[in-house]
């Protein structure tokens, strides 16, 4: 090829090349604009589709954009990663019976706890276990990891508390005694005195929002997979309970006219009074009828009150519990009836297939459920 010829086709390449790089050059300032403007929140490298996607997220997720919502639980924590901390503060309390037989039967309900609380061991809400110190049978620090190794799952803390009789009982024990129902002693008092006031001025309980009771003798036979804290939640439920009796004595009716005395005393203060107390005390006269008992659950702003508390003070808790027998399931009961609508009650039968002492008594009814 002629010289010429040559030269003139590396002039033409050279300027195609040119005119390539003159066009980057134009382009690029735009480019890297592009990539120091912050991308939208949602933003992936998947385009506007998923952009879109990613700003509307599930309705059912959207109404409560703190809380996970029970039936897309599964797709938001996958299986193959351990579960979050809990998205509410609620735990679960028991009292700890210190005798050596109770202690066997506690031991055994921990394990059916580790196999069926399914929800409490998802999301790791932590079951405070209180107990009684300075006592023969306390329980100990091997006790104690015994419990915590049988049931790995479970979140468990422990709590000392002591009984400690008000002063104006103390010099008259006997007689305390013979008051009281057979197999009623001074442990049955201090379960009252305990579960009924002491436990929601326990600073453990003070930050809770729920909680759920389950006493140390309750036993599951099936899974408790529903998240009940979640579930009240969502529905604005205050009081939640499993199973309905009434009482098997006398003992506490004898509250009736304290009770119908703080409520008329309510009512001509202009406090609210709901329909469920009328219910539960027609014409003044108590039906003996139990929502509250060993297995409850509840908002805990209901007993963790100070409301709650002048309550106690007014119908003299104490005298009741220590000199008539009172049961604290009973004024437990009548308070929640005073103070919470009907509509923020809720059944948890089905959802809480519980056993008391190894048998499902009759009081408890799960009619209509899945076998």
């Amino acid at each position: 090829m002629h010289p010429l010829y040559k030269l003139a086709w590396v002039a033409f390449f050279l300027a195609v090349a040119y005119s390539i790089w003159q066009l980057g050059s134009v382009q690029s300032p735009q480019r890297d604009n592009d990539m120091k403007r912050p991308k939208p929140r949602g933003a992936s490298s998947l385009g506007t589709d998923a952009l879109h996607h990613e700003e509307h997220p599930p309705k059912a997720v959207q109404a409560l954009p703190s809380h996970v919502v029970e039936q897309s639980l599964a797709s938001v924590i996958p299986a193959s990663e351990p579960p979050g901390d809990p998205v509410l503060s609620a735990l679960v309390v028991t009292l700890y019976n210190e005798s050596p037989r109770a202690r066997l039967r506690f031991f055994q309900c921990i394990k059916t706890w580790e196999k069926h609380l399914q929800f409490v061991k998802r999301r790791k809400y932590p079951i405070i276990v209180f107990y009684l110190t300075g006592v023969k049978d306390e329980l100990s620090a091997d006790q104690m990891q015994t419990l915590r190794a049988s049931a790995p799952s479970l979140v468990l803390e422990f709590h000392p508390v002591t009984h400690v009789i008000p002063q104006r009982f103390r010099g008259n024990i006997k007689k305390i005694l013979e008051h009281q129902m057979p197999k009623r002693g001074l442990g049955y008092i201090f379960c009252s005195q305990f579960l009924g006031f002491e436990m929601f001025k326990h600073p453990r309980l003070q930050s809770a929002e729920y909680i759920l009771r389950l006493d140390d003798d309750i036993t599951f036979d099936a899974d408790a997979a529903t998240d009940l804290f979640e579930d009240m939640h969502r529905h604005n439920i205050s009081v939640g309970w499993n199973c309905i009796k009434k009482q098997w004595d006398k003992s506490s009716a004898q509250m009736d006219g304290r009770i119908q005395a703080y409520v008329d005393r309510r009512r001509a203060a202009g406090l609210p009074v709901q329909p469920a107390f009328d219910d539960l005390m027609p014409n003044g006269t108590w039906n003996m009828r139990l929502y509250a008992g060993c297995v409850e659950v509840y908002r805990a702003a209901l007993y963790v009150s100070e409301a709650y508390y002048a309550f106690l003070e007014e119908i003299d808790m104490l005298e009741g519990i220590y000199m008539r027998s009172w049961m604290e399931q009973a004024f437990k009961t009548l308070w929640m009836a005073i103070v919470t609508p009907p509509d923020a009650w809720r059944r948890y039968a089905c959802e809480l297939p519980t056993l008391h002492r190894g048998t499902r008594e009759t009081w408890f009814d799960y009619v209509g459920c899945a076998a």
